[in-house]
């Protein structure tokens, strides 16, 4: 239930750390190509052109946040979100020369790096926190925790845009609202750290309730509050539960006290 799953510390992160990135988003999506435009003085195709190469660099960040997360995860479960969040802090840099710094008149290479490593750095963090939400919650639990996370993603989204037209309203011009827009990656990057302190015990949670929960007949079905198991009606919810209690041996088969 969703009562069972806040009670997750690991959840909790997750979800918080999407809701400030709504804000640097929401400058890409909305802003971004009209300011280059606009306030810096590119021509229309350059601009859009920036754009089209922060979106190769955040596939590349897609790309390097599956690999190198499932490196540092055999190392340590600690280790993906300390990756994910130093990348987030860490691609504010080049998002602010992007808006402070790109000209019309800035050498094209320029243009480049700075936009390839802003959306590289932008893209590192999606699957590792997927990944990582998989990780802490049940099987049984995992299909209404990622609904819960793609209604915050989806809500960020429509309300990026608004907050940062709210922000060039109240301070009177669209170069400091987009500095101030991209702090919302910092705070992201925080709680991906403190994922840190809570991943591997949360992890190492589900994964005792989980094994125990194959140990317990049929007619059995998990606490997920306490990892005891209640007897209940037969829970055929889960397939994967159901599949492993059949292939795992019986009480009889074993021969002896379990």
């Amino acid at each position: 239930t969703l009562k069972n799953l806040m009670r997750c510390k690991s959840v909790i992160l997750i979800l918080m750390q999407g809701a400030p990135g709504c804000l640097p988003w929401g400058v890409v999506n909305s802003y971004l190509n009209d300011y280059l435009h606009s306030n810096r003085g590119m021509s229309v195709e350059k601009s859009t052109s920036v754009i089209l190469v922060f979106g190769f660099g955040n596939f590349l960040g897609l790309v390097l946040g599956g690999t190198a997360g499932n490196i540092l995860y055999r190392r340590s479960p600690r280790l993906p979100p300390l990756f994910a969040g130093t990348m987030a802090v860490v691609g504010c840099i080049p998002m602010w020369l992007m808006i402070n710094t790109v000209y019309q008149t800035t050498p094209i290479t320029v243009v480049t790096l700075v936009s390839v490593m802003a959306g590289l750095c932008s893209g590192v963090t999606g699957p590792i926190v997927k990944a990582t939400l998989q990780n802490v919650t049940l099987p049984n639990a995992r299909g209404q925790a990622f609904a819960l996370q793609n209604t915050f993603d989806d809500f960020g989204r429509g309300l990026g845009p608004v907050f940062v037209a709210m922000l060039i309203s109240s301070l009177g011009g669209r170069t400091v609202a987009f500095n101030i827009s991209v702090v919302g990656w910092i705070l992201c990057g925080v709680f991906n750290w403190l994922l840190y302190f809570t991943v591997e015990k949360d992890e190492t949670d589900v994964q005792s309730r989980f094994a125990l929960s194959l140990h317990q007949p049929p007619g059995h079905s998990l606490n997920a509050d306490e990892g005891t198991a209640e007897h209940g009606p037969d829970d055929d919810s889960d397939p994967l539960l159901c599949t492993k209690r059949r292939q795992s041996p019986s009480f009889e088969s074993q021969g002896g006290v379990v």
